[in-house]
């Protein structure tokens, strides 16, 4: 059971204190504390408020431990939307809510990070965003390898300014890479001077070179994107913006 594990990742990485985090749920601090060292188990609706709370499935919650990525990724709905609410983006823009660059895993097969950036027709708005930030959306059959919980059509948002080091303290994010002109998306398990180990999809770890290697960028938040495709790609920005923006507006 990885519940202790994971309240206590959940805590870290939203900075609650074991008080805050037991005040949100109505428990007691000494409760949290209990589930973290695997005194105690939790009853289950205790665990069903947590995960309902987090947006996280309760089978994740419990039985695997959860990365950084899936406490922040946004699953974006396929629903209609009204030319009125749209003007909240509009607005989101005035306020300066950063614009990043949005292109395709297809072009990034052809190119540098930087000179896909630079050569970007499109920009999409997010909150929480900065110029290092860059929105890339995965195209059919651009990747080698690919996790279960991506899919053609999702965006993924990667820091460009990133630098890999020996001592990787990231480990639970996945990593956009290029490697020989071919992508993927991969955990990094080890790196050294010369070589970086990844955890292949299936659980194998795969050794690239670095010397090879054309870009490493972890992948901060990811959009699933189950929007309709029979609309124009201005359209679709403008919706991902809007649905995007009211799920902040909720937090």
């Amino acid at each position: 059971m990885y519940f202790g594990k994971n309240i206590k990742k959940i805590r870290s990485i939203k900075k609650l204190s074991q008080h805050a985090f037991a005040e949100l749920f109505g428990l007691k601090r000494s409760s949290i504390g209990s589930y973290e060292e695997e005194r105690a188990d939790p009853k289950l609706e205790i665990i069903i408020k947590i995960a309902k709370h987090f947006n996280i499935s309760v089978d994740s919650l419990v039985n695997k431990e959860i990365t950084i990525n899936e406490l922040y990724n946004f699953h974006l709905p396929n629903e209609k939307i009204t030319d009125e609410q749209l003007k909240k983006t509009d607005l989101a823009k005035k306020n300066k809510i950063k614009a990043i660059s949005l292109i395709s895993t297809a072009h990034l097969v052809l190119k540098s990070l930087e000179h896909a950036e630079s050569e970007a027709d499109s920009k999409i708005s997010l909150p929480g965003l900065t110029e290092n930030h860059i929105a890339i959306e995965i195209s059919k059959n651009s990747l080698f390898q690919i996790p279960g919980h991506l899919k053609v059509n999702d965006i993924i948002i990667v820091d460009s300014k990133y630098e890999v080091e020996d001592e990787l303290s990231e480990k639970d994010f996945f990593f956009l890479i290029k490697h020989e002109n071919i992508l993927s998306i991969a955990e990094i398990k080890q790196i050294n001077e010369q070589e970086i180990l990844l955890v292949a999809t299936k659980g194998i770890p795969v050794t690239i070179h670095k010397s090879k290697t054309d870009f490493i960028v972890p992948i901060v938040k990811n959009i699933t994107n189950n929007l309709p495709f029979n609309v124009s790609e201005s359209d679709r920005i403008k919706k991902l913006e809007f649905l995007v923006n009211d799920l902040y507006d909720r937090l």
